[in-house]
């Protein structure tokens, strides 16, 4: 997911993160992202930051 890369590497809030993957809601978003990386995105840009 490009998602992703982008938490960990970019400085985009979550909400700019969400949009550019196409979602409306951060909510929407942050659920489908826990369901694929098991994290919800938070935690997972916390814990794979890169910059």
């Amino acid at each position: 997911m490009r998602s992703g890369r982008a938490l960990r590497e970019a400085v985009d809030s979550l909400s700019a993160v969400a949009e550019s993957a196409g979602y409306t809601s951060g909510f929407a978003f942050s659920k489908a992202f826990e369901r694929h990386f098991g994290a919800p995105p938070g935690a997972y840009r916390r814990e794979r930051r890169t910059v």
